[in-house]
C-alpha cells in the first residue's frame, strides 16, 4: 500500500510540474523569465510636517484609436493639489493637460492623442504642484513609457 501511494504521489507531482511548465512564461536568453512591465510609478514628495504627498504616472494605454496618459496626485490631508500630465510620442509632446483640485486629498488628470499607424514610443509625464504657502521640495517630471508596441 505504501508503495502504491508513493507511486501515485510521484505521478501527481510530475503532472503538477508539467502543468506549471506549460503555463510558465517563456524564458529570456539568460534562462529567467522577463519581468512584467511596470504599470505605474510613484514619487513621494517631501512636504511640511503632517502632510505627505505623492504623484503617480500610469503607463500610456491604447483605446478606440487613441493613446491615453494619466497622472494621479495624492496627499494625506486636504489641500489644493495641481496635477499636470503630458503624453509624449517618440520624444515629442502630443498632448497635455492640468487640473487643480481644491480642498482635496486626490486629483486625477488624463490627456490623449490620436494613435497613428506603425510602432511609436509613448510616454506619460506627470508632475505634482502644491500651493506656494506649503513649503515643499519641487517635483520633477516623472516619466513612464509603454512597451506594448501599439
Amino acid at each position: 500500500m505504501k508503495q502504491r501511494f508513493r507511486r501515485i504521489a510521484t505521478i501527481g507531482l510530475m503532472a503538477m510540474a508539467f502543468a506549471g511548465a506549460a503555463t510558465a512564461p517563456a524564458a529570456a536568453a539568460g534562462g529567467t523569465p522577463p519581468p512584467p512591465p511596470a504599470q505605474e510609478i510613484t514619487q513621494q514628495v517631501e512636504v511640511a510636517a503632517g502632510l505627505t504627498c505623492s504623484i503617480t504616472a500610469r503607463v500610456p494605454y491604447y483605446q478606440s484609436g487613441r493613446v491615453y496618459a494619466q497622472a494621479i496626485g495624492k496627499c494625506s490631508n486636504k489641500t489644493t493639489i495641481k496635477v499636470r500630465v503630458k503624453l509624449r510620442k517618440n520624444g515629442t509632446v502630443v498632448g497635455s493637460s492640468e487640473d487643480t483640485c481644491k480642498n482635496a486629498t486626490a486629483c486625477h488628470e488624463t490627456t490623449s492623442a490620436v494613435n497613428s499607424s506603425g510602432n511609436q514610443k509613448w510616454c506619460t509625464l506627470a508632475r505634482l504642484e502644491l500651493p506656494r504657502s506649503i513649503p515643499s521640495s519641487p517635483t520633477t517630471w516623472l516619466s513612464v513609457c509603454e512597451n506594448s508596441g501599439f
